[in-house]
């Protein structure tokens, strides 16, 4: 579907509920009967008066031109009722609520995917302001995309203030990458499942390690980020339970220079998305990618031959 394409409401049917957030908020699978296109669909309770509303509506239209391949395209809002209903590209795994990622690669994957996707947002002047499991969505195809809502339905203030740090609009965006990357370690290699994170005080979630980044100098190198972790961020890794310390894959020195990288209290020193993209943290899954080209171009090579 094109971005100048429009849907009617009356035209789509439900098909099933991807997922019901903490919040309330629910994500559907929808499928237009004319077209047969199948559609996500996010349901928000409307508490917005009519210049809200038309605020949306003007910042929809404007979201519905970003083309990225990390970001969720959207096509369309519908006001019906007391709700708010905004369609997008399908994505059949939904978001990342409640993922279990295992291995530190699909992370590295993820926050690859989600930075590329900031980018290009930040260098047309966008901030997305409410980066978090909750508006990422992932494929079948393993692709992994941003929902940007517009400032009007993002649930989250500008820039949340109070948590040890200092940000600006674009820098808040970084902040929140590396507190989403944390989240979805600590979920996934930990086995805890701390679901306040992703009630109405998100800011909750950066309490997990602020004394790592609380840094009383700046740093001075990568190598240094990662010399002297504070010891409650130790602990949070050293002491799970016996029958699950022994599961537990310990953090790659890169993923947490990554982390540093994206949450630094240091605004100066906090990398953009267009420099993060370039982190070692991604170096084996460049590799990796590097490798399945070279394995398609041999089988390609002994097909010609043959």
């Amino acid at each position: 579907m094109e971005a100048n394409e429009s849907v009617n409401f009356t035209d789509l049917s439900l098909k099933a509920l991807i997922k019901e957030e903490e919040s309330g908020e629910r994500v559907y699978e929808v499928v237009n009967r004319v077209t047969g296109a199948t559609y996500g669909m996010k349901e928000f309770s409307s508490h917005y008066d009519s210049n809200s509303r038309a605020e949306i509506s003007r910042e929809i239209q404007i979201v519905k031109q970003l083309d990225h391949p990390n970001l969720v395209k959207c096509y369309e809002v519908f006001f019906v009722g007391d709700m708010i209903y905004l369609l997008f590209e399908h994505m059949d795994r939904g978001s990342l609520v409640g993922a279990d990622i295992r291995s530190e690669s699909a992370l590295a994957s993820v926050a690859y995917q989600v930075l590329l996707g900031l980018a290009y947002l930040h260098e047309n002047r966008i901030s997305h302001n409410d980066v978090r499991p909750s508006n990422i969505f992932v494929n079948s195809m393993e692709e992994v995309k941003v929902l940007y809502l517009g400032r009007s339905l993002s649930k989250t203030p500008l820039v949340v203030s109070g948590i040890g740090a200092i940000h600006d609009e674009f820098s808040w965006d970084l902040w929140n990458v590396g507190s989403s990357i944390l989240k979805l370690f600590k979920d996934s290699y930990l086995g805890f499942r701390d679901r306040d994170i992703e009630k109405a005080n998100y800011a909750k979630g950066f309490n997990l390690v602020p004394s790592f980044f609380e840094m009383p100098e700046p740093f001075h190198s990568l190598e240094a980020q990662v010399q002297e972790p504070s010891h409650s961020l130790e602990a949070q890794v050293q002491e799970p339970s016996h029958s699950l310390e022994a599961q537990v894959q310990k953090p790659s020195t890169e993923l947490w220079t990554f982390l540093a990288c994206c949450m630094h209290t240091d605004l100066s020193q906090r990398w953009t998305a267009k420099e993060l993209v370039g982190h070692p943290f991604f170096i084996q899954l460049h590799l990796r990618t590097l490798e399945k080209v070279i394995k398609l171009l041999s089988t390609l090579v002994q097909f010609v031959v043959q």
